[in-house]
Formats: structure tokens, C-alpha cells, sequence
């Protein structure tokens, strides 16, 4: 898994990482262990400044405590390269201006088509979004896929990018057109981390050909 704890606690870190917080009972009951032994891990995340503790009520009687990552539990997961390549966007866009934003992300859209849409071209519908699936999982988006009715929605809970695509919007405008252009199919966004969702989500339409 692409975090630095293992075991139980990186099982800990990334059920947090996907839900936004939970509870030592639900998370002993997703691991299949008792909730003291959960909060026994927890206690260990937490000194390691990996995990904090937030009070929840529901209902009437005592408020239940909430377990979510830090800032420092979210960098445990990875980030690609991020100072470097805000400093050469920032440089491309003092040097040549949105111009030059603009220039380098078609350039890279182009790239990533070229290399990817003849190996994808041949297949139905539901396999293009598989192999997108996967390509997201292999480079640490920790995407989940899930059909309703007609649309087959990706959901991705990390970006290994972040701190750039919120300082450059037009990367995940890039990703969406990318997206569209490989699936061969209506593809929409309705969730952005960029934008201060949780998650990505894309929404891929399922549709017979013309």
C-alpha cells in the first residue's frame, strides 16, 4: 500500500483517508478486531501526529469521538514531486503567461492520448473505463469503481498531486478532457479535491453508438 505505516495501522490510515473520519467501533468492525484494540493503534497514529480526535453527537447521550487524519496523516500518502513542479509552473507562467500553461498542458494531453488511445481505441466502453481504472490505481489515486443505472462512477480518494491542481485548476480541466477523450464517452466531474471536495469523482455515461 502506498503509506508509510503497515499492517493494521496503514489499513487505519487509508479507511480514514477514504472516509474523512470514523469511529474506533466502526473501524474495529471493518478491520474484524474489538474497539479497544482499535483505539490501542489509534493512540500509537495519534502520538506519531498521524491521526486527531474530533467529538460528534447524535441523537442524545455522550458525543462519539471521530478519528481523521492530520495534515501530517494526509502527507503519508504520495505526493509527486510537488515543490519541483510548482516551481516550474510557476517559472513557465512568469516567462511565457498563461500561454505558456496552457501550451504545456496540451502538450501533455496529446502525450498521454497518443501513448494510451490506441490501446484502448478496440475496446467496448466498459473496458476503456477498466483500463483507466487501473492506470489511476497504479499511480496511487486509490480509485473505487461502481456502476448505477447507466454511468459508471470512479471515485478517487487521494491526488497525488494536490497541492499543484489547486494552485493550477487547469490541470484537472486537462484531466477531464483526457478522461473524455480516451473513455469515448460523455465523462463528468461533479466532485474536485482542487475545489475542497474529499474526493474526485467522475461520472462516465454509458451509451450505444450513433
Amino acid at each position: 500500500m502506498a503509506v508509510q505505516e503497515t499492517g493494521t495501522r496503514g489499513s487505519i490510515l487509508e479507511m480514514l483517508k477514504r472516509t474523512g473520519g470514523m469511529t474506533a467501533s466502526d473501524l474495529g468492525n471493518e478491520l474484524g478486531i474489538t474497539p479497544m484494540a482499535a483505539r490501542q493503534h489509534l493512540a500509537v497514529l495519534a502520538a506519531e501526529g498521524l491521526v486527531q480526535t474530533t467529538l460528534r453527537r447524535s441523537g442524545v447521550g455522550r458525543p462519539s469521538s471521530v478519528y481523521a487524519l492530520t495534515e501530517k496523516g494526509q502527507e503519508t500518502f504520495p505526493r509527486l514531486y510537488d515543490d519541483m513542479l510548482l516551481m516550474v509552473l510557476d517559472g513557465v507562467r512568469d516567462l511565457e503567461g498563461q500561454n505558456g500553461i496552457d501550451a504545456i498542458l496540451e502538450w501533455r494531453a496529446r502525450r498521454m492520448v497518443s501513448e494510451y488511445g490506441p490501446k484502448l481505441e478496440k475496446l467496448p466502453p466498459e473496458e476503456k473505463i477498466e483500463a483507466l481504472f487501473d492506470a489511476l490505481r497504479r499511480t496511487y489515486h486509490m480509485p473505487e469503481m461502481r456502476q448505477s443505472g447507466d454511468e459508471i462512477i470512479i471515485t478517487e480518494y487521494n491526488c497525488p498531486i494536490a497541492r499543484v491542481s489547486r494552485r493550477f485548476p487547469e490541470i484537472c480541466r486537462s484531466e477531464l478532457d483526457i478522461m473524455r477523450e480516451l473513455a469515448g464517452l460523455p465523462v463528468d466531474r461533479d466532485a474536485c479535491m482542487a475545489h475542497g471536495a474529499g474526493y474526485c469523482r467522475y461520472r462516465f455515461k454509458l451509451v450505444s453508438p450513433q
